[in-house]
């Protein structure tokens, strides 16, 4: 940190407008949340736990100017955390199996507890709550004027069995959702109707499952010779520019740990090969829940990565991604040949009072 820099203010809040007491305990609660940031079930419960009482000891407006500097998260965001360590209060989810997805559709308020119930049963009992079969929950318990149409509830349970089936290998989501993490998930490309997929079983330490176009896997994809800007913003890089140029792949670390795309064509191939590759076509249809698309990207990076692994983004259909990769530790390689989706990305940056600078 320079000199200049106060120490009582980091990432731009400031700790000394607190009263020493309130500045110690917030100072060791940030830290522990940062810790619990992978994320398993009980974490979240956890981090919960944590952000109620950071919360009630910060004044009106601090709470969110805190979350912001801290983590870059939104009041949205900590909500979701927030409301799981209030509806399941003294739960132990060290040996239960919740998709982080799941816990936040049934520990929103408006969830009958009956249904949370129901929940926690079937988790003790062994099975996996993923996303898909909360929302069947949620729907079993929701009242009869809320239901959807009975041709809704056959897909719903056509969905819901097609993924029990599959041992809980990643749902088929809504076109607005990325795939759900799961035992027997790696490599995932959600494809129109006309393209081949498959699926090859193994074991939790080498999970695989992959989706291709139809006939032939390995593709080679040419690089192209186009420049581009680059940015920094904190640890992470932005370069807007083609995703598939030389001069991103020369910057990005070889093999990275993960790659997400927002292919905007169905052809669309990424040239850079990460360990777990992640291709989604249709993402963010009008009308959609940006909430999940938001969650869903979460839950994709805590499954596929660790702490401080490279993380490439390839299109950037919404800024709100750079917030997600920042606030659990990953290292950022955006790349959109589109200006004003970098400067989406740039401005959100801003906002936060985080630093932004050119650096070509």
């Amino acid at each position: 940190m320079p000199a200049s820099v106060s120490p009582s203010v980091r990432n731009g809040f400031d700790y000394s407008s607190l009263d020493t007491a309130t500045s110690d305990f917030v100072r060791q609660q940030t830290g522990d949340i940062k810790v619990l940031m992978k994320r398993a079930a009980q974490d979240i419960f956890e981090v919960g736990q944590k952000l109620i009482s950071v919360k009630s000891r910060l004044k009106h407006g601090q709470f969110g100017e805190w979350l912001y500097a801290e983590f870059a998260w939104t009041e949205r965001t900590a909500q979701q955390f927030m409301n799981v360590a209030r509806q399941f209060k003294n739960e132990n989810f060290s040996d239960l199996q919740f998709a982080p997805s799941a816990l936040y559709i049934l520990s929103a308020p408006s969830i009958p507890e009956a249904a949370r119930a129901e929940a926690l049963s079937r988790a003790e009992a062994g099975e996996n709550i993923s996303f898909t079969t909360a929302k069947a929950i949620k729907q079993k318990h929701a009242p009869a004027s809320t239901k959807p149409h009975p041709k809704d509830d056959r897909k719903e349970n056509v969905e819901t069995k097609r993924d029990s089936d599959a041992n809980e290998r990643s749902p088929s989501p809504s076109p607005a959702l990325l795939p759900q993490p799961s035992l027997k998930q790696e490599i995932v490309r959600l494809l129109p109707k006309n393209q081949t997929e498959f699926s090859v079983d193994a074991s939790p330490a080498q999970p695989q499952t992959v989706a291709i176009a139809a006939p032939q896997p390995n593709i080679l994809v040419e690089q192209s010779e186009e420049t581009g800007i680059w940015w920094q913003l904190g640890r992470h890089l932005l370069y807007c520019g083609d995703p598939n140029s030389r001069e991103f792949l020369a910057r990005v670390p070889e093999k990275p740990q993960l790659l997400f795309a927002f292919a905007p064509t169905p052809t669309w191939l990424p040239a850079i090969k990460a360990k777990t590759q992640i291709v989604v076509e249709d993402y963010l249809p009008h009308g959609r829940n940006i909430d999940q698309f938001d969650e869903n990207l979460e839950s994709n990076l805590l499954f596929h990565s660790n702490l401080n692994d490279a993380a490439v983004v390839c299109f950037l259909p919404i800024p709100e991604i750079i917030s997600v990769v920042n606030r659990l530790d990953r290292r950022g390689f955006l790349a959109d040949p589109n200006e004003k989706n970098c400067k989406k990305v740039i401005d959100y940056w801003k906002a936060g009072r985080l630093k932004v600078e050119r650096i070509s």
